[in-house]
Formats: C-alpha cells, sequence, structure tokens
C-alpha cells in the first residue's frame, strides 16, 4: 500500500509539482491550499507525512503544526516544512515545535523525495 503524502502550500503551480512528482515515485498524494482544508484533510485521511508551508490563509502553517503536535490521533505524523521563510529564529522555532526538517524554497524536487524518502525511511 503507497504511503499517504498531504501536500500544503497557498501557491497551485508549487503544489501541482510536488504532486507529480510524488506520485510519479508510487506516493499517494492528498493536496490543501489552507491551514483549515489541511487541518480537515488530516481529519479525514491520516497521512504518513505532510509537507508544509509556513505562509497560508487563514490558520498559518506553524499553528496547523501546533495544533496536529496537540492531537493524540494526529502527533506522530512527521512535517516537513517546504517554505521561503529564511530568518533563524523561525527556523529553530519550528524544531522545537516539532517539525521533521525545515527546507526552503525554491527546491530541487530531487531534494524533495530524498528527503521524504528518507523520512518515511526512518519511520
Amino acid at each position: 500500500m503507497p504511503k499517504k503524502i498531504l501536500v500544503v502550500d497557498d501557491e497551485q503551480e508549487i503544489v501541482e509539482i510536488f504532486a507529480k512528482k510524488l506520485r510519479a515515485k508510487g506516493f499517494d498524494v492528498i493536496t490543501a491550499f489552507s491551514g483549515e482544508e489541511a487541518l480537515e484533510k488530516v481529519k479525514m485521511d491520516l497521512p504518513h507525512l505532510i509537507i508544509l508551508d509556513i505562509r497560508l490563509p487563514g490558520i498559518d502553517g506553524t499553528r496547523v503544526l501546533e495544533l496536529l503536535k496537540e492531537d493524540e490521533t494526529t502527533k506522530d505524523i512527521p512535517v516537513l516544512f517546504v517554505t521561503a521563510v529564511n530568518a533563524p529564529r523561525e527556523i529553530v522555532r519550528h524544531f522545537e515545535l516539532g517539525a521533521e526538517n525545515y527546507l526552503l524554497k525554491p527546491i530541487s524536487p530531487k531534494v524533495l523525495l530524498g528527503e521524504v524518502e528518507e523520512i518515511l525511511v526512518a519511520r
């Protein structure tokens, strides 16, 4: 059974690129374009991994991470941030909140796939 990945970004083009590359590697991909939508989809269909941007409409990625980690059913889902927010304090904060890793945009699809596979193999 393929591993399920939720890709969350407000930029449709990024979501489509990530989803296409992940599907080509055999992953089952779910997509969301806001924090609220991401939380709804996680509850409906628990993914094995969440790829999450910080800057989202409504609930931002940081709050999504906090809410996921507070919930017993979602606290162990690894969250990989892929974002343009490049502030050392923010990077450290997200690791402290429980992020699995933090990658900066723009990102090569090969780097993303490598990181996804590393996270999922480690679990």
